[in-house]
């Protein structure tokens, strides 16, 4: 089943795994939820969605997916202790558009196959801390492109390719934390 959240709400899983089986099964619209202590399993494209508020995936959770993990499409999700993985070969594991909002304080977005987060038409990233990886030998770590921004103060960010990708009119503000590339470059740019 779905569950849209369009308050302020905390829902701790105690230790138990939520199945999610359809695209945006946790969406939120408003207020400013939290998740914690335990598993979201998807096989799904964007099983945590969020068009309004702010979401934040707090301590002890996992979210895990086949496919991409979030999309913030006019919301804001705020990852601050999850671990969250996607595995799918040609999706990225997080992606921002259209004054959606994705912040990393703690924990990290692993995506085993293709880029991390992608940063789209009037998205924002930031990264203030814990970790971003890629293991993707074709895909940066984190794409920006149209009028995308990307912020960086602090936390890691690698990729098996480049780490950063800058395209287009997008923006990157980097000011702290660590970028690393086993590729032969760690920040392209190209127009």
């Amino acid at each position: 089943e779905d569950i849209t959240l369009d308050k302020s709400i905390t829902i701790d899983l105690g230790g138990n795994t939520l199945t999610v089986k359809s695209a945006t099964g946790i969406k939120n619209t408003a207020g400013t939820s939290t998740i914690i202590n335990g598993a979201v399993v998807s096989t799904v494209d964007d099983p945590v969605y969020s068009t309004g508020g702010e979401l934040i995936l707090g301590s002890s959770l996992t979210v895990t997916s086949t496919s991409s993990v979030l999309w913030a499409k006019g919301g804001t999700i705020t990852v601050a202790g999850a671990e969250l993985t996607g595995t799918h070969a040609t999706y990225v594991a997080a992606f921002a558009e259209q004054g959606g909002v994705i912040n990393v304080e703690s924990g990290s977005i692993t995506s085993t196959s293709s880029g991390t987060i992608t940063v789209g038409a009037s998205g924002t990233v930031n990264i203030s801390g814990g970790s971003v990886y890629g293991e993707s030998s074709v895909y940066a770590a984190v794409w920006t492109y149209g009028n995308g921004v990307f912020n960086m103060t602090g936390g890691s960010l690698e990729s098996s390719s480049a780490a950063l990708s800058v395209t287009g009119n997008s923006t990157a503000n980097i000011s702290g934390g660590t970028l690393q590339s086993q590729a032969s470059f760690v920040i392209g740019v190209y127009q």
